[in-house]
């Protein structure tokens, strides 16, 4: 009797035994899952941290874009004001440009009048234009210097009165011979409208016109030149011609 009582209890024992172990295992295995879930929790908190500070840096940079679109914007309105200033100031000179231009036609009108009614022999070389006549000679080119200077070379005989200077081994200007027209005939040359220098100029072929001189000593005589050149740059340059003939 008290062995069969035993063998019960042993086998309670065993039986109370397996089942505490079966409730530790399930309760491992649930403390495992608790851990893992944990891990994961962690994982994702850790995710939504990064992605929290990838937010905060966008904020940063889309501030910062916004700033900068904010100075680009002021810049622009700058920029607008500057243009607008600037077409102001253009239609301020317009209108002045305008003004000088009206004067400036009237003024060049004046002295088309002036030229018209006392000395025709007087020219604009902006307003002219290669075979022109001017006194008899054509214009056969016109140089444009610096600035508002001309070189202009005719062609066209015309006969003047007056005297030679030879100079011969000058040391600032060499060999020349210039040719000084009387009051009568120096009307007879072109000149350009505004030169203050009178109308003596120069004998190109200077070799020739010395060859032809040889007879004449400090005469008044006749001559027909051609080929007459002006240089009106104000410095020191001389009018040219050829000499053709002495009478």
């Amino acid at each position: 009797m008290k062995l069969k009582l035993l063998k019960i209890i042993f086998i309670i024992f065993i039986l109370v035994g397996c089942k505490d172990e079966k409730v530790v295992n399930k309760l491992e295995n649930e403390n495992k899952l608790v851990d893992d879930l944990k891990c994961n929790i962690n994982k994702q908190n850790l995710k939504i941290d990064q992605l929290n500070s990838y937010i905060l840096s966008l904020e940063d940079e889309i501030s910062e874009k916004k700033q900068e679109l904010n100075d680009s914007i002021e810049i622009i309105e700058e920029m607008k004001q500057s243009i607008v200033m600037k077409d102001n100031e253009l239609d301020r000179q317009k209108n002045s440009i305008d003004i000088l231009n009206n004067k400036y036609g009237n003024i060049k009108s004046n002295i088309y009048e002036f030229i018209n009614q006392y000395d025709n022999r007087l020219f604009i070389p902006e307003d002219t234009r290669e075979g022109d006549d001017i006194k008899g000679m054509k214009i056969k080119k016109i140089i444009h210097q610096r600035d508002l200077w001309h070189v202009i070379k005719f062609v066209g005989a015309t006969e003047l009165i007056g005297e030679f200077s030879i100079i011969i081994n000058d040391d600032y200007l060499g060999d020349m011979i210039f040719f000084y027209p009387n009051e009568a005939t120096r009307t007879r040359l072109p000149h350009v409208f505004g030169d203050c220098r009178n109308d003596c100029f120069v004998i190109s072929n200077y070799e020739e016109a010395l060859d032809m001189l040889k007879d004449y000593k400090n005469e008044i005589v006749t001559i027909k030149i051609d080929e007459y050149l002006i240089d009106d740059l104000p410095s020191e340059v001389f009018n040219e011609a050829v000499l053709k003939e002495i009478y």
